[in-house]
């Protein structure tokens, strides 16, 4: 990225801060911190922790680039680029372009996208991972007299994320950007789209390559991702704990994984 451009998100994201600040208010923002008290410093380590194990998994898939950035030039990236995805929560749109462009000088532009694309599905991947597991979780912790519907729609909950994760799968076995441009020519409304990204197929192809070569090539590497992701998630549920306690309630990590 070049350095002007870096600048200019430097002061766009100082200027949205510092109207965040000046909305909240700094006495609001000190009075908060105050009933936060020392559960503060704990989620912000925690936080450290899960950056740290997603890093980790987006080294992984970047470990056959041998001018791959550092551990923690990756880190550093990583956090910046979720802090862009808080400030657009609807979309994510802010961080993903953001982590392409600072990887690209030292794995080239596609690269570097494709590093962040798949990185983006491995996440994906082990939130729907969690998730499932959450499920199962509930069922374990469900009390004796629980109805019967509660039962059904967790295993309803649970067979669609079985679905969900089949898909995720077969997006890292064959590919995934290229069958979405193809069915986006059969859909009606955008058609349009699908006509203006048609020139960039055969970019869309080199990607799904990336990700796929990813899943072949290297399993262990692809399993050892996903671990750090789902690990990650896992300590995220700890955050709940923290919460729980600072309010005086005692909630136990599987009920807290559970609502997480």
């Amino acid at each position: 990225m070049r350095r002007s451009w870096q600048v200019a998100l430097f002061i766009l994201g100082a200027s949205v801060f510092g109207y965040l600040v000046a909305q909240i208010g700094i006495a609001q923002l000190a009075a908060d911190a105050a009933r936060t008290g020392w559960v503060f410093v704990p989620i912000v380590g925690l936080y450290s922790l899960v950056f740290a194990c997603s890093t980790g998994a987006w080294r992984l898939i970047m470990a056959s680039d041998a001018n791959r950035p550092s551990y923690w030039r990756t880190y550093v990236t990583l956090v910046c680029a979720s802090s862009l995805n808080f400030l657009t929560p609807l979309v994510n749109a802010g961080g993903e372009p953001y982590r392409a462009a600072i990887m690209a000088p030292w794995l080239g532009k596609r690269r570097a996208a494709g590093s962040v694309i798949l990185h983006r599905l491995l996440h994906s991947f082990a939130y729907v991972l969690i998730w499932l597991s959450a499920v199962i979780v509930a069922f374990v912790l469900l009390p004796a007299h629980t109805r019967p519907v509660v039962y059904l729609l967790l295993g309803v909950a649970g067979l669609l994320l079985v679905g969900i994760l089949a898909l995720f799968l077969s997006a890292h076995r064959r590919g995934l950007l290229e069958r979405i441009l193809n069915r986006m020519h059969r859909v009606p409304l955008i058609r349009r789209l699908a006509v203006l990204l048609e020139p960039r197929r055969a970019l869309l192809v080199e990607l799904d390559n990336q990700i796929t070569e990813f899943y072949h090539r290297h399993p262990q590497r692809f399993m050892k991702a996903v671990a750090l992701e789902y690990l990650g998630r896992c300590l995220f549920m700890i955050e709940l704990l923290l919460i729980a306690a600072s309010l005086g309630i005692r909630l136990g990590y599987f009920r807290a994984f559970a609502i997480g």
